[in-house]
């Protein structure tokens, strides 16, 4: 006979079972996504980076013909460092957001004993969910935070774009 406790067990189970699925794969997008582009930031930050002589740029003095090229001859060598230090901070939370994370997963050789597989299909599905719902909130967590890092080494990836641009045409 059915437990009337847990007759609707299975089908959350099932849910539960494919909201955990979806996390993993939500994990190797990130992974494609954060492999993909970690490469790219990368290679952008070692060309600024030898775009111009950081050295030479601080030993050269400011022009002070006039004001406007007193005040770029003094910022732009500020904008450029910027730039890298941006880049290099996307990078910061492109391999963070890439370093390896511990999943939690259900083993189903941990609920393999006599004790448990007597238990009713119902009672089983049941309990079940609950392992489901713990493995799958905590990958959620550890995925979400994987996503906040990935968008913020954009976020400073575009920064330091936006002012490489500016430096580029402060100087040329």
């Amino acid at each position: 006979m059915a437990n009337p406790d847990f007759q609707s067990g299975e089908i959350l189970l099932d849910i539960t079972r494919s909201e955990y699925q979806n996390e993993f794969s939500r994990t190797s997008v990130i992974d494609s996504k954060v492999g993909i582009t970690l490469p790219v930031i990368a290679t952008y930050f070692f060309l600024v980076l030898q775009f111009d002589s950081i050295k030479s740029i601080f030993a050269s003095k400011p022009d002070t013909r006039n004001a406007v090229t007193a005040l770029i001859s003094v910022c732009s060598p500020l904008v450029y460092i910027a730039a890298i230090i941006f880049a290099g901070t996307a990078l910061v939370y492109l391999f963070r957001a890439i370093m390896s994370q511990s999943y939690m997963s259900v083993e189903p050789c941990f609920f393999n004993d006599k004790e448990k597989m007597s238990k009713p299909r119902e009672v089983f599905s049941a309990v079940m969910v609950t392992y489901y719902i713990r493995a799958l909130e905590y990958n959620r967590e550890k995925n979400n935070a994987r996503i906040v890092l990935y968008k913020r080494g954009w976020l400073f990836t575009m920064v330091s774009l936006g002012l490489f641009v500016c430096y580029i045409f402060l100087t040329r």
